[in-house]
């Protein structure tokens, strides 16, 4: 997956508060719609509030895929999805008032050392990790 100068959103199903078993059951949910709707993604691990949890990567093609990613994330509870930019500028998107958070630029670091937002990403057995600066 190509994601060089393109919109992509980093989203979950997960909760905190909830089990892994139900936790697993919604994340399973969550890819089912997003093959449904067609878009190109890949599953990811995120941190969020220094809690770890099983995300996805996904390629936004337009506004309309952005509002569904929007929805589908309300559908799930979710308080925020990460949007970024070709540019890498980045912000969350918070699913209750429409708020847009600009976090900064979405970089590849070396180490989650003393990050508690992250994102790795693993395709074709190479690992990397990102966050915003």
């Amino acid at each position: 997956m190509r994601t060089e100068n393109v919109e992509i959103c980093i989203i979950s199903a997960e909760l905190s508060s909830r089990s892994v078993q139900f936790n697993t059951r919604t994340t399973h949910n969550m890819e089912t719609i997003l093959n449904d709707y067609g878009f190109s993604f890949t599953q990811v691990l995120g941190s969020y509030k220094g809690a770890t949890e099983q995300s996805f990567l996904v390629i936004v093609n337009s506004d309309k895929d952005r509002a569904k990613l929007i929805d589908l994330a309300q559908d799930f509870n979710q308080e925020s999805i990460l949007i970024s930019r070709p540019d890498r500028s980045s912000y969350l998107y918070m699913i209750e008032n429409g708020d847009k958070i600009e976090l900064g630029e979405l970089q590849e670091v070396e180490s989650v050392e003393g990050l508690d937002a992250f994102t790795i990403v693993t395709i074709n057995d190479r690992e990397t990790i990102w966050t915003c600066k």
